[in-house]
This record gives C-alpha cells, structure tokens and sequence, in this order.
C-alpha cells in the first residue's frame, strides 16, 4: 500500500511542505507547533494508506521529537518515514524532517496501525531520532507536585479538532507554549531578561503522550512544573488536563537549553532556573 508513495532507498516520503511566515516565533524560525503538525500530517497519511480511512489525531498516542536545524519563511521541506526493525521501538515508526538534504527534525511514533509494509530505516538515521534527555516511554498522566495549580488556558473551539472531534496534536502544543510563557515568567526567564541578556530557552527535545481526546468547548488547563536542571539545560513538564473534571488529555515534556541569540550557542542555565526548581519541581 506504501508504493503509491515516493520512495527512497530506506523511507517513504509522506509529506511535503513549506514555512509560512506566520508559522515563525520571535527567533524567525518555525514554530514548534508546526513541526508537530508536519509529523501529525505523515502520520496520517501512512494510516489511511494501511487502514483505508483516516484515524485523525489517533494515528498514534506517543510521539518523541527532536530538532536539529532551524527552518524559516519560505524554505520547502519534506518528511521521510520509514520503520524501526530493531531494539527498544522496534514497531515504531520513524519520520524524519528535511530541508533539501539538510535534517532539520526527527519524530519516532508507536502508531495505532500496522506498519510491516513501510521500508526498515538504516541504524544510522535512527541514531539521530533516539531520545537522549527525555524518555518517550514515561507516558503516565500526573507526576507534577499537587502543590501545583492549574492554569485554565481557553477553551477547545471546531478549528482545533480533527475529523472525529479529537483535539489536534498541533493544538496541544499551542496550549502548552501559552502556558510556558507564563511559567517562565514566573520563573524569571521574563521578556525584561531575554531582551537584556539576548538570551532564550530552545526546546532541542520534546515527547508528547495523550491520555484523551477533548471535545468542542471543553475548557482547558495546564500545570506545569521543572523535571530537572543540568548545567545548560533543563526539562519542563506540562500536564493538560479537562478545565471542570481534572481528567487527563496530555502530558508535554520539553528538554530546553539557554540558548545565545547571536551566537546561537548554549549558555549556564541561570541561576534563578535552578532556585525556582527547589519550588515548581516534580516526582519522577
């Protein structure tokens, strides 16, 4: 069912595409939320193909992400998706994100269809896919300190949904990033320090597990807390949770370094990062 794709040598390509400008942040590159929707669109595309429908957001429940090179306005890109044979995802499905040849993000999924049919990717290219400082399987809801509140972030309109009413894995992401900017302003990374010192978070790894599907106007809220602080890194977590009934829709890990908007290098975490983790921290 797969040969009505193009093929490579190892992959299919199951999607392609280009940056608009509106999808840009404040850095100029692409937004992260449409590299989730990218990833989202090649899921889709492999299940209809297998399924003969389309299963919308529910083409998998667990997605590992991480970013390799900025895309921005205008640049055309492609994803390439082909199947995990071996070790721990073997059944899995890795889709990996190009700018002409250049590797800009990669995405293992555990899809909810069968993939036997999809070529096995070589050991080299998953390399680069393989979770380094998050685990895709820590895919239980809660974990945050029930000290913790949760923030209502709006309300899930028509347009964020998919065919069959689930709320979109792009659409998560964009809750989330409206509640990290909140969190870490209460944290200290504010607007004031990033101007001041030209510095800011980059996400470089993320995982996403949904735990429901939402529905047209449920309202929605968001904890969020530090998982861990290294030297020029640190993991935020985001609990997405049903606005009245608590009840859990999705978990959001997102491993960020301080990033030099000039140099684009990695700096020190600072230092008000590590003392606000002693207080918005989290159980494994």
């Amino acid at each position: 069912m797969f040969d009505r794709l193009k093929r490579t040598e190892s992959a299919v390509v199951s999607y392609s595409g280009a940056v608009k400008r509106w999808e840009c942040d404040r850095n100029g590159h692409m937004n992260v939320q449409f590299y989730v929707r990218a990833f989202q669109m090649a899921s889709e595309v492999l299940a209809t193909l297998v399924l003969g429908e389309n299963p919308g957001t529910q083409s998998s429940d667990l997605r590992h992400y991480r970013f390799h090179g900025e895309l921005f306005s205008g640049e055309a890109m492609h994803i390439q998706s082909s199947r995990i044979a071996d070790g721990e995802f073997a059944g899995w499905v890795l889709h990996r994100m190009f700018k002409g040849a250049r590797l800009s993000a990669t995405a293992i999924e555990r899809p909810a269809y069968p993939v036997e049919g999809l070529p096995a990717c070589r050991p080299e290219a998953l390399e680069k896919a393989l979770p380094r400082g998050l685990s895709p399987t820590a895919e239980r809801a809660g974990g945050l300190s029930d000290t913790l509140s949760a923030s209502p972030v709006g309300v899930l309109r028509p347009s964020e949904l998919d065919h069959h009413g689930a709320v979109q894995w792009n659409a998560l992401t964009a809750l989330c990033s409206n509640a990290s900017h909140g969190f870490l302003e209460q944290i200290g990374l504010t607007a004031d320090w990033v101007n001041t010192s030209n510095c800011n978070r980059m996400a470089v790894e993320m995982s996403i597990a949904r735990h429901g599907l939402g529905a047209a106007g449920d309202t929605v809220a968001i904890r969020a807390g530090i998982a861990d602080v290294a030297s020029r890194s640190f993991t935020m977590r985001m609990e997405v949770v049903h606005g009245v009934t608590a009840a859990p829709l999705a978990t959001v890990e997102q491993l960020c370094l301080v990033v030099d908007l000039e140099s684009r290098k990695p700096v020190m975490v600072p230092e008000f990062v590590r003392t606000a983790a002693a207080r918005y921290g989290m159980g494994s």
